[in-house]
């Protein structure tokens, strides 16, 4: 499939590895400037250094979809640097093997916050900016 990406800017959650890797690499290929987001800073930098090292164009910032904070101050980095966001792809995500009878609170918790607030953190941040720019889709 080819997508036409050029003068897109993407933001890619949980870029670091996996799914967010190869949605980075194929849209950095196919023209898009891709801005990676992970908690994950030794991962991130290492597909951003393969992007950038292959000729095409990503960034990566260290961002913990979780607190709102953090991902607000880190859209308004990539805002300030790139004047435009057209893409979100949400895909930060963590995984627990546990039944209901084994998993901790705390456990719970820290899946709510990322799977499911770490989705809307970046909603949060994003879709203002989208709005006025003509972002592509989320």
């Amino acid at each position: 499939m080819i997508l036409d990406l050029k003068n897109k800017i993407a933001v890619i959650t949980g870029a670091g590895s996996g799914i967010g890797k190869a949605t980075a690499i194929l849209f950095a290929q196919q023209g898009a400037t891709v801005c990676l987001l992970d908690l994950d800073e030794a991962g991130g930098q290492t597909v951003t250094d393969t992007i950038n090292n292959a000729g095409h164009t990503a960034f990566f910032i260290t961002c913990n979809v979780a607190d709102q904070v953090s991902v607000v101050n880190t859209i308004d980095i990539i805002h300030n640097r790139f004047a435009a966001i057209h893409i979100l792809v949400n895909n930060a995500g963590i995984a627990h093997i546990g039944r209901a009878d084994t998993t901790t609170e705390v456990d719970f918790d820290r899946i709510v916050s990322v799977n499911i607030k770490g989705v809307y953190n970046c909603l949060f941040a994003v879709l203002p900016l989208m709005k006025k720019t003509g972002g592509a889709g989320c």
